[in-house]
């Protein structure tokens, strides 16, 4: 981690208001050195109990190439079983990165929940 970094944490909870849909918040810095730890907490998650993430990416600061490949993995594994991935508020610098290498053509945005749960009701 870089001086001035903010760590990097990942929160992972059922969505109350839809069965089926993970929560994940995400903060800090999501690159090399942290990406294992979102890799492993996803890993776990992509069980039977959740079809659908919405990731919650406002307190994100920063994404690298690697934080990227890994969303990329996520939403292709999900999207193999049916379900699907949103990104949910992302910062303007997170936007900006995501924007300039191509992927805002790739991943699905929404700034709020609730317009997360409506194209995820709207797609079954």
């Amino acid at each position: 981690m870089t001086k001035g970094s903010k760590p990097f944490e990942i929160t992972v909870t059922a969505c109350e208001q839809a069965p089926g849909v993970a929560l994940i918040e995400l903060s800090g810095y999501l690159d090399t050195h942290t990406v294992s730890e979102f890799d492993e907490e996803m890993f776990v998650r992509r069980g039977p109990d959740f079809r659908f993430f919405v990731t919650d990416m406002a307190d994100l600061s920063y994404i690298s190439s690697a934080g990227i490949a890994s969303l990329m993995k996520l939403v292709q594994q999900t999207r193999k079983r049916g379900g699907e991935v949103i990104l949910l508020r992302p910062g303007e610098q997170v936007y900006s990165i995501l924007e300039l290498l191509g992927f805002t053509d790739i991943f699905r945005f929404t700034a709020t929940l609730e317009e997360a749960l409506a194209l995820l009701t709207d797609d079954e």
